[in-house]
């Protein structure tokens, strides 16, 4: 997906070409996906997925008002001394294909 014009005039202040692209491109990935299946995204072996703090990077404790989650390799997961938290089930569900549709949790 591609926006933008040839002579690289501008698309307007502040607009880019990857920002004008990606609302075309979830509203066609939404059609092209909508008939596929919600499947349980399985994490590797060794990775883990956590809960993180978008400021900090530790865990989130829950008091955290941003969060994302991070794969991490297993024996390098932040935390407080003693204190590391892996995800016990390692999974988040996804469309497969398509991490970034709205069907996705929050906090992919």
């Amino acid at each position: 997906m591609w926006v933008g014009f040839d002579d690289k005039t501008s698309l307007g202040k502040g607009e880019t070409g990857a920002r004008a692209a990606l609302p075309i491109w979830i509203s066609f990935m939404d059609q092209a996906l909508s008939d596929t299946p919600i499947e349980i995204f399985k994490s590797p072996e060794g990775i883990t997925l956590m809960k993180v703090d978008i400021e900090t990077g530790l865990p989130s404790e829950g008091g955290s008002k941003e969060t994302i989650t991070e794969a991490f390799v297993d024996g390098t997961l932040p935390g407080k001394e003693g204190h590391e938290k892996e995800n016990p089930s390692g999974s988040t569900p996804v469309r497969r294909g398509f991490p970034g549709d709205a069907s996705a949790p929050s906090n992919y």
